[in-house]
């Protein structure tokens, strides 16, 4: 079976409720105080609706081990 997003008819309007959305983005949780201050000032500005904020979560994504960096040795006096 072949999924192709770019020629479903649903596009766009059905995105958040596909099952396909929801296998390749994986899961999502709610946005945290910082995020929700952002998005608040979007719809503050108009560059976002308050029906599109209301429906917005923040997805997870692994996290990336940093590089180690070598500590130095503190001298003793």
């Amino acid at each position: 079976m072949l999924l192709e997003c770019r020629t479903c008819p649903a596009r766009g309007d059905a995105c958040r409720d596909c099952m396909v959305s929801a296998l390749v983005d994986g899961p999502s949780v709610a946005l945290d105080p910082r995020e929700s201050a952002v998005v608040a000032e979007f719809v503050g500005a108009g560059l976002l609706g308050r029906d599109q904020a209301r429906g917005l979560r923040a997805r997870l994504e692994p996290a990336r081990a940093l590089p180690l960096t070598p500590v130095a040795a503190s001298r003793a006096g």
